[in-house]
């Protein structure tokens, strides 16, 4: 199970804001594990692979720090 993530401030993970630009959807699983969401409307170029590894090496790096990124 998956639920969007809040953080202390009280912003939700929609649109959430980052240093490599905002995810689209940010979840927590019921391990306390991140879940990061890239959506595209068409088929998804190869770039956007790289664009959800940015956003999850900034999660790992920052508010995810020992937990697990996926």
């Amino acid at each position: 199970i998956v639920q969007l993530y809040v953080d202390a401030t009280g912003r939700d993970g929609i649109e959430y804001p980052t240093a490599v630009g905002p995810i689209d959807i940010l979840g927590i699983d019921d391990r306390g594990g991140f879940v990061v969401f890239e959506l595209k409307r068409a088929n998804a170029p190869d770039r956007a692979i790289g664009q959800l590894a940015r956003y999850m090496g900034w999660v790992q790096q920052t508010i995810g720090s020992g937990k697990s990124v996926r």
